[in-house]
């Protein structure tokens, strides 16, 4: 029988998508699953995709991704000059910001 931690996840921008980090044991073995999550209406999030890596794997990934993390913006950082960008078209605004629904933007696919 196999066992299963959740370690975490991610959801996407529009909250669409989640990546969770999944450790799945079992049978004297352990191994890192990573699975890409949907969001259906009535349904909640569901699998959409799954990756199980063993340790070999999970050891390369995670040195690719510490490599790709200095490639690549945070967050934190990207988000720090939307976010001034979006005040200050807030600002312009302002008397009807708090009227605004935001909307998910659907993609054909």
């Amino acid at each position: 029988m196999e066992t299963e931690f959740q370690l975490g996840g991610q959801a996407n921008q529009e909250g669409t998508e989640r990546v969770d980090v999944v450790v799945v044991s079992g049978r004297g073995e352990r191994a890192l699953e990573l699975r890409l999550m949907g969001w259906g209406q009535g349904l909640g999030w569901y699998v959409q995709k799954s990756i199980r890596l063993d340790r070999r794997q999970a050891a390369a990934l995670r040195e690719l991704l510490g490599v790709a993390g200095a490639l690549v913006p945070s967050p934190r950082r990207a988000g720090r000059s939307a976010s001034r960008a979006g005040q200050s078209a807030a600002q312009g605004d302002a008397g009807i910001a708090g009227n605004v629904v935001p909307l998910m933007e659907r993609r054909a696919g």
